[in-house]
Formats: C-alpha cells, sequence, structure tokens
C-alpha cells in the first residue's frame, strides 16, 4: 500500500527526520503491544542529517524554502502525545512509511516509532474509551507495510496472521491492500519470488481485484528482469481471458500501460527492436475490449501513448521520427477535441518524441523541430495552468530543455553553440523569476552547452563565438554555489579549446597548451581526471607539459594518483 504524501504528511516527516529528545517512554502492557510483542524500550529517534531532511523537501516541493526552517524547529520540540484525532495517526503512520521506503539505515527506529504511535492510538481509543481513534484495516495496513519495507517479515506476517484470523479479539479483518502491502515490502528488499508467491496465495484464496494484479505486474515492470516481460504478458492473458469470460479480475488501461512498460524496460537489448510490434498488438487488443463493451478500457489514455512513443525509441521502424510525431500530435488533437486530462500529453510525451527526432536526426531542421515542440509544450502549459487545470506533469522542466539543447549539441548547425547558449538563458530567467526548482539549470545542462561549443565547426566567426560562449559557461558552472564542475565538464572544455582556438602557428601553439595545462592543474586538485580527460590533454597538450606531468608522452604509459580521479562517477 503506497502512502500519498500530503503537505501535511511531509510535515510529519520532517518531524520524522529530526532529533526528538522529548521521547523518552517505554512500551506499555497494552493488548496493542501483545500484537507485536517488544522486548526492548523504545530508542530515542537519531538525528538525521540536515541535508537528507533538505533532500527530502526538495524531492517533494510541497514546502517553500522560506518555511523550511521554522517547520524543522516547531517539529522538533512535538511528541507522539501531540497527536489527537485519527487524521494525525494516520498521518504519522504515512509520514513514517514514506521514510521507510527512502532510508536504507535505521529501519528499526523507523519501526519502533511506527509501533509507539499504533500502541498509542491503540491504548487511546481501548482503554481511555476515544471512539474514534479505533484502529482500523487501513491502520492496520500501515503498521504491517512499515514494517514489511524495513525487512521485518516476522513481524509483519504477525499482524496479517492476526488481521486473517483474530476478528473475535477485534482485529480488523485483511483486505486486497494488507496482501499488496506485504507484496510492496517484498520487493523493496529484492525479494521478487516471495512476492509473487504472496500474489499467487492471494489470487487462489481471496476474491479477485485487478488492484492485485496490476501491483504484480507493477513489481515485475520495476523488476530488471528479463524474465519478467514474459511473466507479465502471461498475466494480462489471464485477465483477457477473464473479460472475454465476464469474470474478474478484467484488465484495465492501466494493466496494458504496466505491460508495455515493462517489455519497454526489461526486454534484453539483442530484442527490443521488436517491442514496439509488440506494444502494436497489445494496443490492437485494448481496442477490441473497448469495443466490446470494457469502460476501463482506453488505448489513447496519455499511459498507452508515452509507452508506444518510448517503444518506438528501440524500435527499428524506418521513420520513426514521423511516427513519434504522428503520435504526438494525435495526443494534441484528441485532448482539443475532448478536453480529457487522461489524454492529455504530459512532458514525456513531448520530451520522448524530441529524443527520438534528434537521436535519429542530426540535422539543424531537426533540432529546430525540438525547438518548437518546447515552445508548444510551453504554450500548452500556461494555457492549461491559466484555466485552473493541475497540470505540472506537463511543466517544461529541465529535462525539457536538457533534451532539446542535447539535440543542438548533437546536430551539425553552425549556430549550435548560441542555439544551445540561448536555451540556458531562458531557462535560467524562468528560474529566476519563479524560483521553481524544476527550472533550475544543473550539471547536465551547463555540459550540454559547453559540448555544443566543443564541437563546433563552421567558420573563424562561428569558431569564435563558441569559444566565447564556452569560457562564459565553464566560468558560470566553477562560480555556482550549487553546481560543481564534473569530469565531463573538464574533459570537454579541454576539448573546446583543443578544436576551437587558433593553432596555426608556435605562438598559438603555445598559447593553447599554457591554457589547457592550467585547466589540467585545476581539474586534478578537483579529482575529475578520467580517462576522457587523459584522452584529450594528450590531443592538445605539449610534450614537454606531459613529460613533465608524466614522464612520458604516450598515454598508454601512464598511470595517474589515484587522488585526481577521486570524485569521477
Amino acid at each position: 500500500m503506497r502512502a500519498t504524501i500530503t503537505p501535511k504528511v511531509l510535515f510529519l516527516i520532517l518531524h520524522s527526520s529530526c532529533n526528538t529528545n522529548t521521547v523518552t517512554t517505554g512500551f506499555t502492557t497494552t493488548p496493542a503491544s501483545q500484537l507485536v510483542p517488544k522486548e526492548t524500550p523504545f530508542k530515542r529517534q537519531p538525528s538525521v542529517p540536515s541535508f537528507y531532511v533538505h533532500r527530502i523537501i526538495n524531492t517533494e516541493r510541497w514546502v517553500k524554502k522560506e518555511k523550511k526552517r521554522n517547520v524543522v524547529q516547531r517539529k522538533q520540540t512535538e511528541t507522539v502525545t501531540d497527536l489527537y484525532t485519527f487524521a494525525d495517526y494516520k498521518d504519522q503512520l504515512e509520514a513514517l512509511l514514506y521514510l521507510s521506503r527512502v532510508v536504507s539505515d535505521d529501519t528499526d527506529d523507523l519501526c519502533e516509532r511506527a509501533q509507539q504511535v499504533f500502541d498509542t492510538m491503540y491504548e487511546n481509543w481501548a482503554i481511555n474509551d476515544k471512539e474514534d481513534l479505533e484502529p482500523t484495516t487501513e491502520i492496520y495496513n500501515l503498521l504491517l507495510s512499515i514494517y514489511a519495507s524495513c525487512g521485518n517479515f516476522e513481524t509483519a506476517s504477525i499482524i496479517l496472521s492476526r488481521m486473517e484470523n483474530d476478528q473475535d479479539d477485534g482485529v480488523p479483518s485483511s483486505n486486497i491492500h494488507t496482501y499488496i502491502a506485504m507484496m510492496e515490502g517484498c520487493e523493496q528488499n529484492g525479494k521478487i519470488i516471495e512476492a509473487e508467491e504472496i500474489f499467487q496465495d492471494t489470487r487462489t484464496k481471496h476474491a479477485f481485484d485487478v488492484t492485485l494484479f496490476n501491483c504484480m505486474l507493477s513489481i515485475w515492470k520495476r523488476s530488471g528482469d528479463w524474465k519478467s516481460p514474459a511473466k507479465a504478458e502471461m498475466l494480462l492473458e489471464d485477465m483477457i481471458k477473464n473479460n472475454s469470460q465476464d469474470e474478474e479480475p478484467k484488465p484495465n488501461t492501466e494493466s496494458f500501460a504496466l505491460v508495455i512498460e515493462c517489455l519497454c524496460r526489461n526486454t534484453s537489448k539483442s530484442k527490443r527492436a521488436l517491442v514496439f510490434q509488440k506494444v502494436q498488438l497489445l494496443v490492437d487488443k485494448m481496442k477490441t475490449l473497448q469495443q466490446n463493451g470494457n469502460a476501463n478500457i482506453n488505448p489513447n489514455d496519455k499511459s498507452i501513448i508515452n509507452a508506444m512513443i518510448k517503444a518506438l525509441g528501440h524500435s527499428n521502424v524506418l521513420d520513426k521520427i514521423k511516427e513519434a510525431e504522428y503520435l504526438l500530435n494525435g495526443m494534441i488533437e484528441l485532448y482539443e477535441l475532448n478536453k480529457d486530462e487522461g489524454e492529455r500529453p504530459d512532458a514525456a510525451s513531448f520530451i520522448n518524441t524530441i529524443n527520438i527526432i534528434c537521436s535519429n536526426d542530426q540535422s539543424a531542421n531537426s533540432a529546430e523541430k525540438a525547438t518548437v515542440l518546447l515552445n508548444v509544450m510551453d504554450n500548452m502549459y500556461q494555457m492549461i495552468k491559466e484555466r485552473g487545470i493541475e497540470c505540472d506533469d506537463l511543466k517544461p522542466s529541465v529535462r525539457a530543455f536538457n533534451s532539446v539543447m542535447n539535440g543542438w549539441s548533437r546536430s551539425n548547425a553552425h549556430d549550435k553553440a548560441g542555439q544551445a547558449k540561448a536555451l540556458l538563458d531562458r531557462l535560467e530567467a524562468l528560474w529566476k523569476s519563479t524560483l521553481d526548482e524544476d527550472y533550475s539549470p544543473n550539471q547536465r545542462t551547463y555540459n550540454t552547452v559547453i559540448n555544443a561549443c566543443a564541437y563546433t565547426s563552421g567558420s573563424p566567426k562561428d569558431c569564435s563565438e563558441a569559444l566565447r560562449i564556452m569560457i562564459e559557461t565553464f566560468n558560470a558552472i566553477r562560480l555556482s554555489p550549487t553546481i560543481r564542475p564534473n569530469h565531463v565538464t573538464y574533459g570537454l572544455f579541454l576539448k573546446g579549446c583543443y578544436n576551437l582556438m587558433p593553432n596555426d602557428d608556435e605562438n598559438d601553439h603555445k598559447k593553447v597548451s599554457s591554457i589547457v595545462e592550467n585547466i589540467f592543474r585545476k581539474c586534478g586538485k578537483e579529482g575529475c581526471v578520467s580517462d576522457f580527460v587523459l584522452d584529450t590533454l594528450f590531443e592538445s597538450a605539449s610534450s614537454s607539459f606531459l613529460h613533465g606531468i608524466f614522464g612520458d608522452s604516450k598515454r598508454n604509459n601512464i598511470q595517474i594518483p589515484a587522488e585526481w580521479g577521486k570524485n569521477v562517477r
């Protein structure tokens, strides 16, 4: 069972992430403690480093920057005794569940804290007669899910057993989400076979539910196992067979989308070219099921079309650019006609199409097409937003800009450096005007501009302009308080110096060598020397410099100190 992370829940996540010095009580001997016996008292919640709290906030983006400090300070002084309503306890458990999915250590403490929240809620209901705090199946599922996510399957199994067998003692009965929680806990701990066993046992003993089937498909999709597509297809065929016999569970749009994504992600590289044909057959089956009365099937849903575009990128279709444009334009036209948000293209629709266009045609025309699509995406986002409709999944974020800039960088356009820099300037302006982190340029953004400059070919004027842009961009990333140059940055800059600077006579050569040597020394000090950097250095540096640094001018004979490459990832 996946917790819904609302602003209030994120607020509690911060609380759970902070050092809570006021919690000192042990467990009570209430019936709740008998549910999951404890041998040791509750441990103090350890403090989580501030960078981790910052990461949670930036990931979820629900708490504004100016409120971060106040949120943390307030929650540091609160304890589990500050919970009053059913919603308070539920939100606290959801926050702990979220942390259990993203924290790899201190899981015992998360379980202890979750158990205390549950025990307090149970005690207030059973002993203090607060009827509105009776733990329901949903609360038990949250507790079970936390234990399972943390890898404590012994305790999770005890909870599951009681939910299945102890209704006479007042324990609420299990539901389909109870078993989904166990399956997802198995997945998180790398126990895919165990998740499959729970699924098979549940589907034979309990009423069929498409949610359970889709959970198994989702686990296979994320498994990374090349055998998972065949398993997913077989399960989908079982559901299609149920549909023809008017039995449950019948497949829905999500079922098909998960199988298609599983095919795209987990098919071996040698067979990926055939995936698109399989996807087309699945979409045809969807259309047939829809025509036969399955109202939960929509072959025009964005999840389906996006998966088709993604599969198209790996295919051997001859004119995949036209095919991708056809699919995306069809989404746009259908949305304009029906105004169905489920059929509206999102950022992935545009980005995947842009990537297909730019990776299959390096002409300036393709890069221009990508820029046009970015503008269409931005205009569509602004238009829908002005109508008061939530459409953040369509936002032209830094990822979309990076894709278009990469298209320019890989193109043969003589002005690609200027085009990439113009997109960077546009992105920076958006970031400064909105303070929206989704628009914040990242390391890849700057590296892509430098790459466009480094591989510019054309007139001396074109190369001179590309050199100016490259130096300006390199200085910007070096002076940035949040982004540092990496080995790719340095390697591309060295490559650009070699390709762009005049090197016709001895004076020019000395000038290039001096700059290259200076940059390499900075690269070494920052631990960013990689094979790419060394290869570029040996192309552009003087023999005397190479002998002075390495004692040799032949690349194959060089071994560098580990300190020089300590930050290479």
